[in-house]
């Protein structure tokens, strides 16, 4: 008769762990993000978008560009802040500048084309 194979885990008492765990194991370190850290990223994502329209219209300037630039670089950094001092508490490295410029470029891009396709404000 044929034998059965049974699944082997792999030993994770040796791996140091970047991420931190709240809740179950996993053989890989995937970046997660806690409920707090969420929201945190949506409540810094949201404000630069109400708040920098609001602050160019009492100043009579054009909200598009400051949008795009500020609402970016808010929200990368916020991101990129999240992650490293939060949730792996790294702290300030070279991958925190270029997570947080990454994000604030692709953040920007994406205010954008939201802004000038007609879709946000």
């Amino acid at each position: 008769m044929a034998t059965l194979k049974t699944w082997k885990t792999k030993n994770n008492k040796d791996k140091d762990r970047k991420y931190k765990r709240s809740v179950g194991v996993t053989d890989y370190d995937i970046p997660y993000f806690s409920y707090r850290s969420a929201f945190i990223i949506l409540i810094m994502t949201l404000i630069p978008l109400f708040v920098i329209p609001y602050v160019c219209d009492l100043i009579n300037i054009d909200f598009r560009i400051p949008t795009i630039l500020l609402g970016g670089l808010i929200s990368g950094f916020t991101t990129a802040y999240v992650q490293f001092f939060i949730e792996r508490d790294t702290g300030l490295c070279k991958s925190f500048w270029i997570v947080g410029c990454l994000l604030s470029l692709f953040i920007g891009l994406l205010i954008f084309f939201l802004i000038y396709g007609g879709i946000l404000m």
